[in-house]
This record gives C-alpha cells, sequence and structure tokens, in this order.
C-alpha cells in the first residue's frame, strides 16, 4: 500500500531522493524523484519536481470522453503558457456531434475569451497560476496505487513508466480505477497521465489523457478575434498611485465605464459602475483593505500590489504608500 506523506517531510524527500538507488522494475537509467522500492510512494515530491522542471513556459495537451449510458461527449483542450502570458483553445463535442470552441488569451495588457457563441467575454476561465497539467491531478496520483513496470522512450526521452490498476486502501471515492499509466522522467518531469474510470455501477466511463507537448514556448498563439474584442468590451486607462497621506489612488483616466473589479495583495474587492475622471482610494480598515471614493479608514502601510480588472486591458502595479 502507498505511504502517504506528511507535507513536513517534502523538503527532506526533495533533498534525497536523488541519492536513491536503482528502483525496482524501472532501471538504473531512470531514478523519478517520490518514487521509491517499486512505487509512487511521495506523490508531492513528484509534483515539486515536475514543477521546477516544467519551468513557466510550457505547453499542455488534455483529451477525455466520457460516456454516460448511451451518451458520449469529448473534450480536447490545448493551454499554452509562456512567462505568465497564457492561451487556452477548448473544443467540446456533444452526444450529437456538436462541436463548440472556446478560446481565451491573457496577458499584462489584454484579458479576454471568444465563447462558444461568438460572443466575447472580459477575463479568462484560467490562468497561468491554475492547476495545469499533472498538478491539476494531484487526487489520482495520492489516490492511486501506481507500481513501477520498467522504461520506455516518449519523444525521444527515456523516462519510467507507472502503471496502476486500483486505489489505495484509505481512498473514499465514488468510481473505480480501471487503469492508469503515468510516464515520468528522471529529474521528475512527468510527460503523460493516461488513465480511465468508472461508477460502480459500470454505466458511466470517464477517459483522460494529459501530455505535456512542450517546456519551451517562446510566444503565445494569437488568434484572430482579439482585435473584434477590444470594439465590444469595455476599456480604460487605470493610472494607480499613492498620495501624500498615505493611501492608495485607482484614477479612471478615460475610456469607458464598467465595474472594476480589484485585487489588493490577496484581497478582493469591487466598485460598480467606475467613471471617467473618478478616482477611487484604499485604506485599511480593521486589518483588512477597503476602497471607496473618498478616503476611508487609516492610510496603507507600506507595499501593495493592486490589480484592476473588468476591462480588456487589466492594470497592475506595486506601489509603496509609506503610510
Amino acid at each position: 500500500m502507498k505511504r502517504l506523506t506528511a507535507g513536513l517531510l517534502v523538503a527532506v524527500a526533495l533533498l534525497t531522493v536523488s541519492g536513491c538507488t536503482a528502483l525496482p522494475g524501472v532501471g538504473g537509467d531512470v531514478d523519478p524523484p517520490g518514487v521509491e522500492d517499486g512505487e509512487l510512494a511521495n506523490e508531492t515530491a513528484l509534483v515539486e519536481a515536475h514543477l521546477d522542471e516544467r519551468g513557466d513556459s510550457y505547453e499542455v495537451q488534455t483529451t477525455h470522453e466520457e460516456t454516460a449510458g448511451n451518451t458520449t461527449s469529448s473534450d480536447e483542450m490545448r493551454v499554452v503558457v509562456a512567462d505568465g502570458d497564457t492561451f487556452v483553445h477548448r473544443e467540446t463535442t456533444t452526444k450529437d456531434d456538436a462541436t463548440s470552441v472556446y478560446e481565451s488569451l491573457s496577458t499584462d495588457s489584454f484579458t479576454a475569451s471568444k465563447l462558444p457563441d461568438g460572443t466575447f467575454s472580459i477575463g479568462s476561465r484560467y490562468s497561468a497560476g491554475s492547476a495545469h497539467g499533472i498538478p491539476s491531478q494531484f487526487d489520482l496520483l495520492r489516490l492511486a496505487d501506481f507500481q513501477t513496470a520498467g522504461t520506455t522512450t516518449h519523444d525521444g526521452d527515456r523516462v519510467a513508466r507507472l502503471r496502476a490498476s486500483s486505489l489505495t486502501d484509505d481512498a473514499d471515492v465514488s468510481f473505480e480505477l480501471q487503469r492508469a499509466t503515468l510516464l515520468v522522467g528522471d529529474e521528475g518531469l512527468v510527460h503523460e497521465l493516461d488513465y480511465r474510470l468508472t461508477d460502480y455501477a459500470a454505466t458511466d466511463d470517464f477517459q483522460y489523457t494529459v501530455t505535456l507537448a512542450s517546456t519551451s514556448v517562446d510566444s503565445l498563439p494569437a488568434p484572430d478575434w482579439t482585435s473584434d474584442a477590444r470594439e465590444e468590451l469595455p476599456d480604460a486607462d487605470i493610472d494607480v498611485s499613492t498620495n501624500s497621506e498615505g493611501y492608495v489612488v485607482i484614477e479612471h483616466a478615460g475610456g469607458d465605464a464598467f465595474d472594476a473589479r480589484l485585487r489588493v495583495d490577496r484581497q478582493l474587492l469591487t466598485h460598480e459602475d467606475f467613471q471617467p475622471g473618478e478616482k477611487l482610494y484604499v485604506g485599511e480598515k480593521r486589518g483588512s483593505y477597503d476602497v471607496a471614493t473618498m478616503w476611508t479608514g487609516d492610510p496603507v502601510d507600506g507595499e501593495v500590489t493592486v490589480t484592476v480588472t473588468g476591462v480588456v486591458s487589466p492594470e497592475r502595479a506595486t506601489v509603496n504608500a509609506d503610510g
């Protein structure tokens, strides 16, 4: 049975796993982090190593097919990330063979989506900080009883192959694992995960494959709808600064009125119908940030990062109020 490792041991595992001996059933040429004694014993160490190796510029492709009774639907998604900018293309096919397409582009200066009905929307359902690919499958790595099954080659790279056909004894889930295959490189880079689940009645079937297509992305694809989105969606010039009293000032310097969504450090704030020429002031009240059209609460103490969304061109700035 898989040994579930406490979070406090992750750092130690990352430092020591590279000195492990050859793995039973794997071969001395591939020795991934988190794999010990012929099994995936520390899924946290594997995911951490994968994120380290993958970096901040990559492409992930996922496919899944779901069958419920006599109805089958499929979904294919491509996520491309380049230094914090994200492009998503997703195609969904329903039981009547109708295909819908969703796309989104999110950069420092543009964030919008083209919906399946051809209209546009501010923002994206996905971001560079989302758990793309293998990290989003952490629960499966934790619950499936992955055992080593030799080595193979994937896109020219030598990888360890791990397989699972059951869940761990302590898994409390409403599905059964039929099969799963994990391909992982020597440094922990997960190249592919493929698995099939069914419900206990065996009437619903779910097949999923996630593939790391690239770890070297220089730029994002350029969708042909961004200029149309800029024309149809609200946009504005936003300035973020501080005043002499120590408050953060957010000024609508021109453009369209919009419902502003503000993130001040980790706190979310809103202001409806933000008008051209209007100013918002961020202060502190009882340990939290507060926004209003006039000074309110106490001045902000120190450095804060402010992100203003609700327009095609979001604004993000780090300021030091020295309140």
